[in-house]
């Protein structure tokens, strides 16, 4: 089991993406995995018997595939740019995806800041005292109009 930490740049915002890697899972892991094994095959002996328990260590399988998963979902997590949410695990399988996944991030990104600061312009534009309607109009009466 090699344990790699590395700190790279994301060839696409170049932010620096720091990661702390196993390449499979540690032995810890696999000594809790016995553990609930061990904890799931004594509630199975109390409830069905010796045999039944005996029959349920196969269970160790099933967690260990869900560990796998887990460690594998982590993994890749892990390897995403934080920054702009590029993923080189779907570049490596399909380029294509990677670069959709990454413009719809930053065009959110982008649709956010721009709503951001049209609220902030329609609240100034509310704002009393700076409104032009409430200003006094001077009054166009024809009456006080000097005739020559």
């Amino acid at each position: 089991m090699s344990s790699k930490s590395f700190t790279h740049f994301c060839p696409v915002c170049r932010a620096p993406v720091k990661s702390h890697l196993h390449d499979s899972l540690t032995l810890k892991t696999h000594i809790q995995i016995v553990l609930i094994t061990l904890f799931v095959s004594g509630l199975v002996h109390l409830i069905f018997g010796f045999e039944a328990a005996l029959k349920s260590t196969v269970v160790y399988f099933i967690f260990w595939a869900i560990a796998e998963f887990l460690h594998w979902a982590q993994m890749r997590d892990r390897t995403k740019c934080r920054a702009c949410g590029f993923d080189p695990i779907l570049y490596r399988k399909d380029w294509r995806k990677a670069r959709d996944q990454v413009e719809s991030r930053l065009r959110g990104v982008v649709d956010q800041i721009l709503n951001e600061q049209l609220k902030s312009k329609k609240v100034a534009q509310k704002t009393p005292g700076q409104n032009d309607a409430a200003a006094p109009k001077p009054a166009n009466n024809p009456s006080s109009e000097t005739r020559p």
